[in-house]
């Protein structure tokens, strides 16, 4: 089976790589990257930033008549960085525990294109 490769295939993503200029092994990492989101918790790269600029939106509580922003442990992208760390601290190479240095090298390049 071919593994999906976002960099080639997500409007955003490729957009993103296109202004970042980014190396063969850079984009290999954010396709690595994105293919673990997508599998684990189904979201595209794409997808991740529309949910990121509307959790980003504020809304008029309906009780209050008040603007209300989320506080950011109420965002959903938030929450996939929590869950996608959890998965990472449980992943196995080889019979061990991923490196901490790949766990962070991982979750920057999830953070750096949501901040695109």
């Amino acid at each position: 089976m071919k593994k999906e490769k976002f960099s080639e295939t997500d409007p955003k993503l490729k957009n993103f790589i296109k202004q970042k200029q980014l190396s063969a092994s850079r984009i290999r990492g954010y396709d690595n990257v994105f293919r673990e989101i997508h599998k684990e918790f189904g979201y595209t790269p794409s997808t991740l930033l529309e949910k990121a600029r509307k959790d980003q939106k504020p809304y008029i509580d309906k009780d209050t008549g008040s603007l209300v922003f989320l506080e950011m442990d109420e965002r959903t992208i938030y929450n996939i960085q929590t869950e996608y760390y959890d998965y990472l601290c449980d992943v196995e190479i080889n019979g061990k525990p991923m490196e901490s240095s790949s766990i962070k090298n991982k979750l920057n390049t999830y953070r750096g294109f949501l901040s695109f």
